[in-house]
């Protein structure tokens, strides 16, 4: 591997723990790729209410990268589509992180979980309490654990990421060595 990868990731290599982070990306294009994080448009209200609850990061549900631990890949419905391929995720330096161990995929357990307290409770007694909901499931201690749960994992505060097609690497814990 690059050694400029290596030092640009070290932050990352050491709070895994030598566990990688899957991410489908388009199949076409190279092996090895540096990827600009861009704003995502999504005026959804699940956006909305998980960008007011991690507010220190503006617009974080936006400008994040949702990735997962390998253990999940297989689980994910990225899987069966062709023109996508799995990548393993090498934030750079400086990255942050969210996970809640219980989620696999926030977007859709949540707005399911969103609509039906609307349902129940009304808007504004509904929000309040997703928030709520949110605060106390999420956690930015421990990646190596997130990565072990298979759970999605939420990456934000970097301009770019490191991506590596995973068909194309023998072994990831000799991905790092010199």
């Amino acid at each position: 591997m690059n050694i400029k990868i290596i030092k640009e990731c070290s932050q990352f290599i050491k709070e895994s723990q030598g566990k990688p982070l899957v991410k489908f990306l388009p199949a076409k294009g190279s092996d090895s790729r540096r990827i600009k994080v861009r704003w995502k448009k999504s005026d959804s209200r699940f956006n909305e209410l998980f960008n007011s609850v991690f507010s220190e990061q503006s617009d974080l549900r936006n400008r994040c990268i949702l990735s997962h631990g390998k253990t999940s890949l297989a689980f994910l419905p990225e899987s069966n589509d062709s023109e996508l391929a799995a990548f393993y995720v090498l934030p750079i330096n400086g990255y942050q992180y969210l996970y809640s161990s219980s989620i696999f995929d926030s977007k859709d357990t949540f707005s399911g979980t969103l609509s039906r307290l609307y349902e129940q409770m009304g808007a504004e007694q509904a929000e309040s309490m997703f928030t709520d909901i949110l605060k106390f499931n999420y956690t930015s201690e421990n990646l190596a654990e997130g990565i072990d749960h298979g759970c999605e994992i939420i990456i934000y505060g970097i301009p770019y990421y490191y991506a590596i097609r995973t068909s194309t690497v023998k072994s990831y814990s000799t991905l790092f060595s010199l």
